[in-house]
């Protein structure tokens, strides 16, 4: 079970890393709905947990220094 969970986190960083090959915003990667896949009803509730999931993501890869912040931009180095 922990291998299927821990194999999405690093599918999530996988295609967030891709969409970052350009300066994205928080609003443009949540808009990219790698969480959900596609727009889900209710809209507000996907929206706030796909914006908290990538927020979650950003951090971690910032961290490790995979990818830059700058203002509200983030990119992969």
């Amino acid at each position: 079970l922990w291998t299927r969970y821990e194999g999405v986190i690093y599918e999530r960083e996988s295609k967030l890393l891709d969409f970052l090959s350009v300066s994205r915003t928080l609003d443009d990667i949540a808009e990219a709905c790698i969480v959900y896949g596609r727009p889900r009803e209710p809209r507000a509730f996907f929206e706030f947990g796909e914006r908290a999931i990538m927020k979650k993501h950003l951090e971690r890869l910032r961290k490790n220094g995979r990818i830059l912040q700058e203002g509200k931009y983030y990119t992969h180095l």
